[in-house]
């Protein structure tokens, strides 16, 4: 188990230079092209999404709603709601009224597959990584500890397979699942 803090990640421009990221971590780190990646996007504005063919897209808001369009089909996202999509898909965000941080989740497809979603922790959550799984877990919450470490919000545990942590509330932590088909 190990924490990455928000404050020590790099601001990015979007592949297609129409917005900004903050990646979180991406495996294999050094590589253009990661078998997946996690990371906050910031949208200040109505623009395209970068493509991305051949990767699952999972995306949660994190300050707002979102109103999306995803071939010509309006999707409107409160807050921690996720929406799934295709890399594939053309994807751009419309009406854009205020700045949002918009937490992704991106799995080339033929390594693998990705989930997401918000949870609310109570006292206590129990978190377990499958033989074949990395866990994320991205504080949405400054009230958070794990293990013992305070976590600020957007502060995130990276669990490797087959590691277990226990997050202790009361506060919310987005949980994204990422697993490989075989195994690497």
């Amino acid at each position: 188990m190990r924490v990455m803090r928000a404050v020590d990640r790099l601001v990015v421009p979007w592949r297609n230079g129409q917005g900004t990221t903050t990646e979180v971590l991406r495996h294999p780190a050094d590589a253009d092209s990661p078998y997946w990646r996690v990371s906050i996007a910031v949208i200040d504005r109505s623009s395209a999404f970068s493509s991305f063919p051949g990767y699952q897209r999972l995306l949660m808001p994190l300050t707002g709603e979102v109103t999306l369009v995803v071939n010509g089909e309006t999707e409107r996202l409160a807050r921690h709601e996720v929406l799934a999509f295709s890399g594939d898909d053309a994807v751009a965000a419309q009406d854009v009224v205020s700045v949002t941080a918009d937490l992704n989740v991106m799995v080339d497809r033929a390594w693998g597959s990705g989930e997401l979603a918000a949870t609310a922790v109570d006292a206590r959550l129990d978190v377990h990584a499958d033989a074949h799984e990395t866990v994320l877990l991205v504080s949405l919450s400054a009230t958070l500890r794990c293990e013992g470490q305070t976590l600020d919000e957007g502060d995130c545990v990276v669990l490797a397979p087959g590691e277990k942590a226990v997050v202790r509330g009361p506060g919310q932590v987005a949980v994204a699942r990422v697993t490989s088909q075989g195994g690497a």
